[in-house]
């Protein structure tokens, strides 16, 4: 039986391919192994409103990690575990990117909601791979709330110029990371999808005898991989996550890739 075993799983590239629908393959599979007393989770850098109507697709019943590490979220008592949130500094910081790079656009997640500051093409892209209605307005008529964090979306040809901007800055009280080509993210220091499974296992009382395994494909995965006791990487994922992956599978995430995985956790556990 499966009971000492925890499944976390990145959504986009990941489990989701690239339409964003669960396969009816995966769907089932996934309920197979929780009906074998196997425990599955998300792990994804969506907000808590981006990510619900997957978490309610896949009936979870554990915690989850939100906000690329920021956000731990328990939806079965609707409550909160854990959360991190940007220093004040934080908006001095972004009013500085977006004076550097007016063509960027930029939104602030926070728990009450996702608030687009500076609208593009590419900002609407990522409002419409989350699939939220975000509010809008500028960065002074913010609401005195906390942030969890900022994503700066461009133009792919844009990406290494804002990189380097932001760390030609040297900003000490934030972390950045790439989630895709065109999306730029500030996270709260030292905040991760890694770290926050150090915190999952703790608050969660998980002994030594639980294994966690992660599945990602992207950069902000790469510390989950390298934290949990088996990393594992689909096909698509970038050639540094492979590397730090324990295994990685033969399907892509639109090959069905997380099938795959729960056939390799039959055949291990």
């Amino acid at each position: 039986m499966m009971q000492h075993i925890w499944l976390l799983s990145d959504l986009d590239g990941t489990l989701l391919p690239s339409d964003k629908q669960i396969p009816a393959e995966v769907l089932a599979g996934i309920q197979q192994f929780t009906e074998q007393g196997g425990h599955f989770t998300i792990a994804t850098g969506r907000t808590l409103d981006s990510a619900r109507v997957y978490w309610e697709q896949l009936h979870v019943q554990s915690p989850m990690i939100l906000y690329n590490g920021a956000m731990i979220y328990d939806p079965l008592t609707e409550k909160v575990l854990y959360q991190n949130a940007l220093c004040k500094t934080a908006k001095e910081m972004t009013a500085a990117v977006l004076q550097a790079f007016p063509q960027a656009g930029a939104e602030i997640l926070c728990a009450e909601g996702t608030y687009v500051i500076q609208n593009t093409i590419y900002e609407q892209e990522h409002i419409a791979i989350c699939n939220v209605v975000p509010h809008y307005c500028t960065l002074e008529l913010m609401p005195d709330i906390p942030w969890i964090k900022v994503l700066f979306a461009v133009a792919p040809t844009d990406m290494p110029k804002l990189q380097a901007f932001i760390q030609a800055q040297n900003w000490t009280d934030v972390d950045f990371l790439q989630s895709s080509e065109s999306f730029y993210e500030m996270l709260p220091k030292d905040v991760s999808k890694g770290s926050a499974l150090l915190v999952y296992r703790d608050l969660l009382h998980l002994h030594e005898t639980e294994i966690l395994i992660a599945a990602g494909d992207y950069q902000n995965d790469m510390t989950m991989l390298q934290y949990a006791d088996y990393g594992i990487a689909p096909a698509n994922a970038q050639p540094a996550v492979k590397a730090v992956a324990d295994y990685v599978l033969q399907y892509t995430c639109d090959q069905k890739a997380i099938s795959e995985l729960l056939l390799w956790i039959q055949s291990k556990f």
